[in-house]
């Protein structure tokens, strides 16, 4: 008697981004999977940001990211262990330079958690501080519509921005 045939399971297929995700540069390669490239990366390679501001983004990026890290232990953990009271030594210390930068910050500790940490655009950001103008364009007999964010609105995020990242820099610094 035979053995029946296996069955061939079939090949998983990923979501890859758009062409036009793909080439206004929101989304990057590595190896197999696609990664979407970080906002303050983008404003760098725009020339919106000077690379010392860059700087002090990604270093209050890392720290907030460092802090955020659960008290628990998980089962691939292989940090080292503390002695059950809290925070093991590194996480203390990563809470502590966290609130130092955020004082640096002061008022505009807002703006650059959104735009380094939780990688909101300022777009984004302008549209949800001041709200969005709507936008219309005819071609033909399509009509196409949308969103951006007041001119205004804009323009101070941009400047808030900068304005955070030359703050982190002087405070760590670079």
């Amino acid at each position: 008697m035979a053995k029946a045939k296996r069955k061939r399971k079939p090949v998983a297929e990923y979501a890859e981004p758009t062409p036009e995700q793909l080439a206004r540069g929101d989304f990057h390669r590595e190896l197999v999977t696609y990664r979407r490239t970080p906002t303050i990366k983008t404003l760098l390679a725009e020339h919106k940001l000077t690379q010392r501001q860059f700087n002090g983004l990604a270093r209050y990026a890392d720290i907030a990211n460092l802090a955020d890290r659960s008290e628990l232990r998980s089962c691939i953990d292989f940090s080292p262990k503390g002695n059950g009271d809290g925070l093991p030594h590194f996480g203390v210390r990563m809470n502590i330079e966290l609130g130092r930068l955020e004082r640096a910050l002061g008022a505009l500790q807002p703006i650059a958690h959104a735009v380094a940490v939780r990688d909101v655009t300022l777009a984004q950001w302008a549209i949800q501080r001041a709200g969005s103008v709507m936008r219309d364009k005819t071609l033909g007999q399509k009509i196409i519509t949308w969103f951006e964010p007041r001119r205004k609105a804009a323009k101070i995020a941009w400047m808030d921005i900068r304005m955070a990242g030359e703050r982190l820099a002087a405070e760590i610094g670079a």
